[in-house]
């Protein structure tokens, strides 16, 4: 596995001439609107007009997650009968343990990474990939509100996490970005369980609503995403798995659910690549995500 290491905290001058010149063209084509449209927003949910008057985030064009709007590029929902299990935030020396699990059950997954932990666990990263066969899918570098961020500081997260992965899969490409807290805009199901080791959530409450869930109606499906942040939020996934299956649930990838390729440019980690690169100009944006709020 190589790992692309980049020096200091990002900024906008991180990114190279190529990423820029392809997203100066996406911005000219209209597949990024402008700051006239979508503002960069002053805290999550929250936009301004230059003249200063507040503007409503709850539609178009801004349609931002955090206050419940959703447009066609996201995805809430599943087939019935699905559930969607995803991880935030690893890898962390808690993967191990949750790993483990997921071989002895022939589960696959999908895992938002996030750059530092793949720094601080690559090993890890590689257990994920090479040993479980999961998918790998985008989180961010450093886990910001993304719509607060410009155009120039979003493609720095953004690509850097992609670079990382396609220097450290064989060249993939990942298909899913799933933004920090939930918060996107145009430019589910929630555990709480990352507050499990802060003591504003316990295992219990957290188990409650994987169980609410799971013995309730099967249409649509279930987009649930966990974490692995310490020992107890790797239990609450582990102790409600039974009730998947017992409830007659499929539990499979993001990808696996949505009956999609897991990358943009390979359909799964063993088979062929096609060669790309990030910001090679493709006509498939990484626009696809999981809103959910983590």
């Amino acid at each position: 596995m190589r790992l692309w290491v980049l020096l200091g905290a990002l900024n906008a001058t991180s990114i190279s001439a190529a990423w820029t010149a392809a997203l100066q063209k996406a911005l000219a084509d209209g597949k990024i609107p402008s700051y006239d449209d979508v503002p960069v927003a002053t805290t999550a949910g929250t936009y301004r007009s230059k003249s200063g008057s507040t503007l409503n985030g709850g539609k178009a064009p801004i349609c931002s997650s955090t206050v419940g709007c959703k447009d066609a590029t996201q995805i809430y929902d599943v087939p019935d009968s699905v559930v969607a299990i995803s991880f935030d935030n690893d890898p962390l020396p808690s993967s191990k343990t949750l790993l483990k699990f997921l071989r002895e059950h022939n589960q696959k997954v999908t895992h938002f990474f996030i750059v530092s932990n793949i720094f601080a666990s690559p090993t890890i990263f590689t257990e994920a990939f090479e040993t479980n066969d999961n998918d790998i899918a985008v989180h961010t570098w450093s886990h910001p509100q993304m719509t607060t961020l410009t155009n120039e500081m979003v493609l720095a997260e953004l690509g850097w996490m992609c670079q990382i992965i396609h220097g450290s899969t064989g060249g993939r490409l990942p298909m899913y970005w799933r933004p920090s807290y939930g918060d996107s805009d145009a430019r589910n199901d929630d555990t709480n369980d990352w507050k499990i080791p802060d003591r504003t959530q316990t295992m219990a409450a957290a188990e409650a609503i994987l169980a609410k869930r799971y013995n309730g109606p099967k249409s649509p499906g279930l987009t649930i995403l966990e974490h692995e942040l310490d020992a107890s939020t790797v239990q609450v996934f582990t102790n409600a798995y039974p009730l998947i299956a017992q409830n007659g649930w499929q539990g499979k990838a993001v990808p696996d659910a949505m009956g999609t390729n897991w990358y943009l440019n390979a359909k799964n980690n063993t088979g062929p690549v096609v060669e790309m690169t990030v910001g090679s100009g493709s006509s498939v944006t990484w626009r696809a995500r999981v809103p959910i709020l983590g």
